[in-house]
């Protein structure tokens, strides 16, 4: 059976509608989904690409991830979801959020709507995004 390896560094509630996106689909495919419940160092993914023999990966990096290490994920295809926004994060495929076009299309919304006066709270954590 083909193996995916779900790395989640998010918290559960925010993860688990993404993880259950990766279920159905991988279900279709016949595929199984293997959850790691952590972002690993280069040695600990070498050992589960030893192991389970993955046809990839996709690491759910989330919002507070910006002091990760995506180096590890150079070893086999990998997928990105919200990974911080450096350098090291380019050569990899990945799904982000843009806030900014979010936000303007928000604001715009409001706008059509006949609301003149409207506020952004931001998220309490700093977050990278």
């Amino acid at each position: 059976m083909n193996t995916i390896l779900y790395f989640k560094y998010t918290a559960a509630n925010a993860v688990s509608a993404k993880l259950d996106g990766v279920l159905e689909a991988a279900t279709e495919l016949g595929w199984h989904v293997q959850v790691v419940k952590s972002i690993p160092s280069t040695r600990t993914l070498q050992e589960l690409i030893r192991f389970w023999h993955p046809l990839g990966a996709i690491a759910d990096c989330g919002a507070y991830a910006s002091g990760i290490s995506l180096t590890p994920f150079s070893l086999l295809p990998s997928i990105l979801i919200d990974p911080p926004p450096t350098p090291a994060a380019k050569p990899f495929h990945a799904i982000t959020q843009d806030s900014v076009d979010t936000g303007s299309l928000a604001a715009r919304e409001l706008m059509s709507l006949g609301y003149e006066s409207f506020a952004f709270i931001h998220h309490v954590e700093p977050c990278f995004w």
